[in-house]
C-alpha cells in the first residue's frame, strides 16, 4: 500500500483534497494578476469553494472509481493532480482572465474582478508613459513612468517613485527634463489626480 493510499480517509489527507488545490489556484493567480489573496477570514471559504470546483472538473479525468473512493490513484498522479495541476490553472485564470470572465457570463455567472483596485490595474499593466501627477497641496508633477519606475501595491502604502521629472514651461506648456534629476518620491496620500498619456505621445515634450 502506497503512502498515498494509507493516508486516505485521514485529517491530512482531507487538507490536501479540499484546500491545497484552491490555495495553490488563488496564490498564483494572485502574484500574477496583482491582486491579492482573500482577506483571512474569508480565505478559508474561497478555498474550499475553489477546491471543491476543481474536484468536480477533474475527478472524471483521474481513473475515480466509486466503489474504490481514491484509494486506486497512484502517488504519483495524486502530485500531478493536487499540485501541478492547480498551478497551471492558477497560471491559465492570471493570463486568461478576459476569456474566462466572458465564458462564465455566457452561461450565467458575473465573476468579480481579481485585481481589488483601479490603482493596480493600471499601474500593474503600465507600460511606458508620461504622467502628470496632481498633489493634494495643490502642486503639479510632470514625470516620466518607465521601467526604472516603482508602484507600490501595497493597499496601506501607497507610495510612487518615479524615475524621470519634467520641468513644464507655464508659456509654452512644453516639458523638459529637469537638471540632475534623480526622481522623485511621492509618499502616500498626496496624490489627488494621475493623467497618462502613452510613450509614443511626444507633442509637447521636449525629449
Amino acid at each position: 500500500m502506497s503512502g498515498m493510499t494509507a493516508m486516505v480517509g485521514t485529517a491530512p489527507y482531507m487538507f490536501l483534497v479540499f484546500f491545497v488545490p484552491g490555495t495553490i489556484i488563488l496564490f498564483v493567480r494572485s502574484r500574477l494578476t496583482t491582486g491579492r489573496l482573500p482577506h483571512p477570514s474569508e480565505r478559508f471559504l474561497s478555498y474550499l469553494m475553489v477546491s471543491a470546483i476543481y474536484l468536480a472538473l477533474t475527478l472524471p479525468f483521474i481513473d475515480y472509481q466509486p466503489e474504490l473512493g481514491l484509494s486506486n490513484i497512484s502517488s504519483w498522479k495524486w502530485i500531478l493532480w493536487l499540485f501541478a495541476i492547480p498551478f497551471i490553472v492558477g497560471l491559465f485564470l492570471a493570463r486568461s482572465w478576459s476569456i474566462v470572465r466572458i465564458l462564465s457570463g455566457k452561461i450565467g455567472f458575473k465573476l468579480i474582478h481579481p485585481i481589488p483596485t483601479a490603482w493596480d490595474w493600471k499601474f500593474g499593466n503600465a507600460d511606458d508613459q508620461w504622467v502628470f501627477v496632481s498633489l493634494t497641496d495643490g502642486s503639479q508633477v510632470a514625470v516620466y513612468l518607465g521601467e526604472e519606475s516603482f508602484i507600490s501595491s501595497d493597499p496601506e502604502e501607497r507610495d510612487i517613485y518615479i524615475q524621470k521629472v519634467y520641468e513644464v514651461d507655464p508659456q509654452t506648456n512644453k516639458w523638459k527634463e529637469a537638471a540632475d534629476t534623480k526622481g522623485i518620491l511621492i509618499t502616500p496620500g498626496q496624490v489627488k489626480t494621475v493623467e497618462f498619456w502613452p510613450y509614443e505621445y511626444t507633442r509637447g515634450v521636449n525629449l
